[in-house]
């Protein structure tokens, strides 16, 4: 069998044969190959790097022309944190100059997924406006072994949230970044601990939520995952009353009063993995307690917008990203 998988931060193919026996196929490191199909012909599939757009390779022979973006490509420099499981990844695109830079630090969704060697083309475009882009794996990615990724299971929003900011503050120091002009953003599960954080702690000056989640208990009643994700993920559920008090201080809406962060929500009217009601509770709540915010809404479009939404959709997405920070980051 040929499948797909992420080791630390490339991925690859592999095979596995009757007795269980694992082999790389195609595979190196700081190479991601984010898709693939296979028949009885061979193997097609697509090819990236950090500064490589993804390219259509057939039996080891690149056969599409897809262009790469009309401004320079910065390659990332790879940086290190630690917590109680040993040593964490991440990285930072600095752009062209001296500094210090306004920095961002993005959050992936999940939160069992990953950054590595793929090519982001949003970050590229931060980097190209000026921006430090941080970004790393917390406990909960996949690519460094199940414990790494289990460790946070019923634990969101502390361990993880742990992470992200000591590597954060990792870039702080051993970078040339502004401290005073920071942003924090993520979608889907990345959305979920961007609202939390910005619960939790002031020191942001804007942060942009994408697809994200304020509600526990409301999502399990209306995500198409939402009867079996909190039993999965944090060992409780909405429709049990002795969970609801666990799954409500998980919820960033209980906290929203400490929040003071200018705050950019992104989000699609079809989404129904993590349903629109979550950005409406949340811009509610925000608005109600006198939070600087924006609820932009894109009509025809679900949880893939980012990804493989409709192109002017993807623009316009980015473009209010660009307006938000440089709003409150440049000025």
């Amino acid at each position: 069998m040929l499948f797909l998988a992420t080791r630390g931060s490339s991925s690859g193919l592999f095979t596995v044969n009757l007795s269980g026996q694992v082999t790389p196929h195609i595979y190196a490191e700081g190479q991601v190959i984010s898709a693939f199909t296979a028949n009885a012909n061979g193997a097609a599939w697509l090819s990236e790097s950090a500064t490589e757009v993804p390219q259509v390779m057939l039996g080891g022979v690149q056969v599409s022309e897809c262009p790469a973006p009309n401004f320079a490509l910065v390659t990332p420099q790879r940086l290190t944190f630690q917590n109680e499981l040993g040593e964490g990844e991440g990285w930072a695109l600095l752009p062209a100059g001296n500094g210090p830079f306004p920095a961002l630090l993005n959050i992936h969704g999940g939160p069992h997924t990953a950054y590595g060697h793929g090519f982001m083309h949003e970050f590229q475009l931060f980097a190209a406006r000026g921006y430090a882009v941080c970004y790393s794996n917390p406990r909960g990615s996949v690519g460094y072994g199940q414990r790494w990724s289990s460790d946070i299971f019923g634990r969101w929003g502390s361990i993880d949230a742990d992470d992200v900011l000591t590597f954060f503050d990792v870039c702080l120091d051993a970078l040339p970044l502004d401290r005073t002009r920071t942003a924090v953003m993520g979608g889907s599960y990345g959305g979920y601990l961007t609202n939390w954080l910005i619960s939790h702690t002031t020191r942001f000056k804007a942060a942009v939520t994408d697809r994200s989640i304020c509600n526990l208990i409301s999502f399990g009643g209306t995500s198409d995952i939402g009867m079996r994700f909190w039993d999965d993920e944090l060992g409780g559920n909405f429709q049990r009353s002795a969970d609801t008090n666990k799954l409500w201080a998980l919820s960033p809406l209980k906290y929203v009063e400490n929040v003071n962060t200018p705050t950019l929500i992104i989000h699609s009217l079809l989404d129904h993995r993590c349903p629109i009601e979550q950005a409406e509770q949340w811009f509610v709540a925000l608005k109600l307690h006198g939070v600087e915010t924006r609820f932009v809404r894109f009509p025809g479009e679900d949880h893939e917008l980012s990804r493989s939404g409709r192109p002017d959709r993807r623009l316009a997405r980015l473009n209010e990203y660009v307006a938000w920070l440089d709003q409150y980051l440049l000025t």
